[in-house]
Order: C-alpha cells, then sequence, then structure tokens
C-alpha cells in the first residue's frame, strides 16, 4: 500500500496512521529500492522488521526492482544493520511478454524457470555478503529444494509458500479468473501435490496468506496480462488448511506463526509460553463450512477462494489476553 515504505518518511506516516486504526499488533517491512541505501539505517532505527526488495518489476511504479548491483550493496548494507531481506524472486531474464490475453497465455510468460533462476541468484548472494535472506511466496518444488539444499550447506536462507499453491493448480486459473491471478502464478497440478507432500513431511518452513487486496474493478477486463496481481487471503488461510493440508493444528500453528515469529526475532509472538504475548484463536475444529463473500471482513470482499471448504468456526480472538482494541508497533529484537 501507498506510500511504500523505502524512506523514514514514509514510515512515520504509516505509523501515525497504523496507531490510530489497528485493533491488533502490526510491523512493517522496509523496502530496498535502487538510490535508497541512505535511508535503511534509518528505517532499522524506526523497528522495520526486515526489507523486501523486487527482482523483477513489481506492478508499482514506486517500487522499482533491483538490478544486480543494487541487490548487492543492499545485502551488504543490511547485513552490517544485523537485518534481513525478503526477495520477490522471479528472474526477469526467464520472463517473456504474453502471446495473447488469456490466463493461459501470463501463465506461461512466467515460467518456473524464472523463479529458480531468481532464487539461485538471491541464495548466492545471501552466501557472499552474509545477509540473512528470505525468499517470499515459493510457488515451486524446485525451489523449496534449493532453499534446502542452501541450508544444509550454512547460508542463512529460508522459505514460504501460501495456501493458493496448495490448493489450486495451473488449470484452475481461468475457472477463478482475476481473482486468483498472483505472481509467480499457479503451477501444474503434480506441482501442487509434491508441495503439499514437503508440508505433510515438514520441508516446508512457512505457509502465508501473501495477502495482495485491490478493488473488484482492477480483477476485471478482456486482457489477463493487465488484471492486478494479487490473492485476498489472509483471514482463511489457517482453516484452509485445516480443511486441505491433512495436517495437525500444532503443525499448522507453527508453519503460519511459531516459525515465522522466529525467523523475523518477533519478541513474545508465536508461542503459548510463559512470557509470551496471549495472540490466541480459539477455534471450534467440530465445525465446516466454505468461504462466502459475504463472510468475509476485508475491505474489498472478494477472493479467489469463495466456495472453499474451510474448517474450523472462531469463537473469540485474544490480543494479549484480551479483546483485540488497539495495536502496537513490534519491533524485532537484536540478534542473538
Amino acid at each position: 500500500n501507498l506510500p511504500v515504505t523505502t524512506t523514514v518518511a514514509a514510515f512515520d506516516l504509516k505509523l501515525e496512521t497504523a496507531k490510530r486504526s489497528s485493533l491488533v499488533d502490526f510491523g512493517f517491512w522496509g523496502g530496498l529500492v535502487p538510490g535508497n541505501l541512505g535511508e535503511l539505517a534509518g528505517l532499522v532505527e524506526r523497528g522495520v522488521v526486515g526489507f523486501k526488495a523486487f527482482m523483477c518489476p513489481s506492478g508499482i511504479d514506486e517500487f522499482p526492482p533491483c538490478d544486480a548491483e543494487t541487490l548487492r550493496q543492499g545485502m551488504e548494507r543490511i547485513a552490517e544493520l544485523d537485518s534481513i531481506l525478503l526477495v520477490h524472486a522471479e528472474d526477469p531474464a526467464e520472463l517473456l511478454a504474453p502471446k495473447g490475453p488469456t490466463a493461459r497465455d501470463f501463465i506461461a510468460s512466467r515460467p518456473w524457470e524464472a523463479e529458480l533462476s531468481a532464487i539461485h541468484q538471491a541464495i548466492m548472494l545471501s552466501r557472499e555478503t552474509g545477509c540473512r535472506l528470505h525468499i517470499v511466496h515459493v510457488s515451486t518444488v524446485p525451489g523449496i529444494a534449493s532453499i534446502q539444499d542452501a541450508q544444509l550447506r550454512g547460508i542463512d536462507v529460508s522459505g514460504e509458500t501460501c495456501p493458493h499453491y496448495l490448493l489450486y493448480a495451473d488449470e484452475d486459473l481461468e475457472r477463478l479468473g482475476g481473482a486468483g491471478k498472483c505472481a509467480p502464478p499457479l503451477r501444474s497440478r503434480g506441482n501442487r501435490d509434491d508441495l503439499l507432500a514437503m508440508l505433510a513431511a515438514g520441508e516446508v518452513e512457512m505457509v502465508v496468506s501473501d495477502h495482495s487486496p485491490s478493488t473488484l474493478d482492477l480483477k476485471g477486463g478482456n486482457d489477463f496480462a493487465r488484471i492486478w496481481g494479487g490473492i485476498s487471503g489472509c483471514q482463511s488461510t489457517r482453516q484452509l488448511l485445516l480443511a486441505k493440508a491433512n495436517l495437525e493444528p500444532s503443525v499448522i500453528a507453527a508453519v503460519t506463526a511459531t516459525n515465522v515469529a522466529r525467523r523475523f526475532r518477533l519478541p513474545k509472538k508465536g508461542d503459548i509460553a510463559p512470557g509470551f504475548d496471549a495472540d490466541l484463536w480459539i477455534v471450534d475444529l467440530r465445525e465446516e463450512d466454505v468461504v462466502r463473500r459475504e463472510d468475509l471482513l476485508y475491505r474489498n470482499r472478494f477472493s479467489a477462494h469463495e466456495g472453499q471448504r474451510i474448517r474450523g468456526k472462531t469463537v473469540k480472538t485474544l490480543l494479549r489476553g484480551g479483546e483485540p482494541s488497539r495495536g502496537e508497533l513490534i519491533r524485532p529484537d537484536a540478534g542473538s
């Protein structure tokens, strides 16, 4: 959302807005873009959880991609600041111009090789600079495997996938329409099934919504390439996993909360233990339902997940042991 948090001034503006309106605790990501290296230290002082960079065009003019030199310099500085970099990993050299206006044309324009190439480049820079690295919304089995291989070699890298890569395949995109457009795009049915198997085997560290809302009009039109990319899903992530992933609730809590809080050094978050905030989702697991538009609490009430079966009815949500009323900024702990 605008303004993008690439400057201290933008951070301050967002913080004042969030203080007035947020019902839950929140954190901010800083942005790494060409020309803002001088802002990074100030953003860390303000309390950003880490930084985000795009290796390909983001679709937002205010958030341009990082070329190789900007990425290297940024990672060197972020390492000095003991912070972490998140990257959208698609190699622009591997991306293609869509050959037509259809969903299939869009998918073909962003092949899995683009993701894998970018992941390899980012991991190499992490090894060379010592910068902690996190790969966001990994869509492919080879992508997750590359992260695992790097970890075995002692590189400080982590990764995540998203519910839509675990639930849908490329063949579903025509049915889902614009609501299902995301980047990287949905992959093959076999890839989806193998990602689910990796999750069940404990090989996927995090599952996050990658919530990217828009107004409904931006999700329509005759040219799929021009449709806004992003899926609205933060409300349903855990319920979808409970219904579809065949995992124990404790595992779902780990990949959606505990592992996230530990990786990003969120103090007092992500666990049920003495000294931790009692941020709890209390749920009746006997209840099942489907995602319905009228039940969505987003400002823009639509989602690719409409009609999907979900498990678990919310009984109560607690923030630090009480009813959510006013959120606070979460600042990451210093490294150990």
